[in-house]
């Protein structure tokens, strides 16, 4: 879930999505989503705090808001006071120790200082049980116009007000797909109305000290082989809920009106060495 790579795929396609999903309704989620009901959820806050300040960068989380659109966020303010103009985005992103894409990219001229606001992805937050966000976990990453590194994966922690009761496990009922290493995968549900077409939501648990990244291979789906997009990097004793994501025009071409049947294969590997952890046999499983 490397978001620096997605971020500008991510804001153009968020608010067709978002229309899309509001026109739709939140029906076709329920059955893969674990979050209570908002009405039991209470409004986190934060104190302000000084979340880095290296290279002449400083950012200062100043509050939690919620907007309407875009669901719950934190207001930034970036300085940056080094005689560079800078690129800075995160590199990953953990509430209550999942695994959440974030909504944040931002460039700030030498001498100069921004107002903005990083938004958690309210699906990620949603299909993980969180309603209490408690601790943010966040690591920063910054490059120069010439797309040169400055610095990357600058560690920060952020506390709210929900600390003490916030939500750190989500419904994992499933069909275990993998379970060695101290790594878990479980085969949660399919969502046949995914906005690129459909998904399989997965719940992956990494209770190992190292990084990992997480890939499928021959894939198929009733039986047809497809390309599906799935990459998912879990940080060190996270979890994560994510999706492989299938293609519409893929299951239209070989007539796929329902998955019923999915064969695949797992590659893990370390993503600090790239070293193979485990590439799986194929597998056989249905969510249904």
């Amino acid at each position: 879930m490397k978001t620096k790579l997605s971020t500008l795929l991510i804001l153009t396609v968020l608010s067709a999505f978002l229309l899309m999903a509001m026109a739709s309704g939140s029906s076709d989620e329920s059955s893969i989503t674990n979050s209570s009901s908002n009405s039991s959820s209470e409004k986190a806050d934060i104190q302000e705090t000084i979340l880095l300040e290296r290279d002449g960068v400083k950012i200062t989380a100043k509050e939690m808001v919620t907007d309407i659109i875009w669901g719950d966020g934190i207001k930034l303010l970036v300085e940056n006071s080094s005689d560079t103009d800078l690129n800075i985005s995160c590199d990953s992103m953990i509430v209550n120790d999942f695994m959440i894409t974030d909504m944040f990219y931002c460039t700030v001229a030498a001498g100069k200082k921004s107002n903005e606001t990083l938004y958690l992805s309210s699906s990620d937050l949603k299909n993980s049980g969180i309603d209490n966000i408690g601790k943010i976990e966040f690591e920063f990453y910054a490059s120069n116009n010439n797309y040169e590194r400055i610095f990357e994966n600058e560690y920060a922690v952020l506390e709210t007000s929900l600390i003490s009761k916030m939500d750190t496990s989500t419904n994992v009922e499933g069909a275990e797909l993998y379970n060695q290493n101290n790594i878990k995968i479980i085969g949660k549900a399919v969502n046949e109305h995914d906005f690129w077409g459909s998904a399989v939501v997965l719940y992956i648990e990494n209770n190992t000290d190292d990084e990992i990244s997480v890939y499928c291979d021959n894939m198929s789906v009733n039986g047809f082989m497809v390309s599906p997009l799935f990459a998912s990097n879990i940080k060190p004793n996270k979890k994560a809920v994510d999706t492989i994501t299938l293609f519409e025009n893929e299951l239209e071409e070989n007539d796929i009106e329902s998955i019923e049947d999915i064969e695949l294969s797992f590659r893990i590997i370390n993503s600090d060495n790239y070293n193979i952890i485990d590439e799986t046999a194929p597998m056989s499983f249905s969510t249904k």
